[in-house]
């Protein structure tokens, strides 16, 4: 939703839930629109989110509500709250991609440090073999030899 309460996007559970066909059917459509008329308080509760949106350039919101079905008959059909859920996908979006980059980096490190390692793993078991150390000395107890 944009700062005049414009519907900007909108998933396939919200489109079923209000009888609609495709989220194209609901894409810069007041969200006023779809209010259910039964419930007048939420007019005030529309003003202060539009106010909110327009002046203080929110990224997110919470608001609860009552919205109608597509034809308008009966009682409300949802009830809940619309949240702004996009700044978490972001924020999530982009922590999985740094983890992704983070894991390939590791792997790659661990493949090349995995062989040095045993090189060394070897240049210290054979100098243990070949070297006498003096008991209690710090290469010892750092060899355990």
């Amino acid at each position: 939703m944009d700062a005049n309460l414009l519907i900007q996007q909108a998933n396939a559970a919200l489109v079923a839930m209000l009888g609609l066909q495709a989220p194209e059917d609901l894409v810069g459509r007041p969200i006023r629109d779809l209010a259910h008329p039964a419930h007048p308080a939420h007019r005030d509760d529309w003003a202060a989110l539009h106010e909110a949106l327009w002046y203080r350039s929110l990224t997110s919101f919470a608001l609860e509500t009552r919205l109608q079905r597509r034809n308008g008959s009966g009682r409300p059909m949802v009830i809940g709250s619309l949240r702004d859920i996009s700044a978490a996908k972001r924020h999530q979006h982009a922590a999985d991609a740094f983890n992704a980059r983070k894991n390939a980096v590791l792997e790659i490190l661990s493949y090349y440090l995995s062989g040095s390692f045993a090189i060394v793993q070897q240049i210290a078991q054979f100098l243990a073999e070949e070297v006498a150390v003096p008991a209690g000395s710090q290469p010892a107890r750092m060899c355990r030899c």
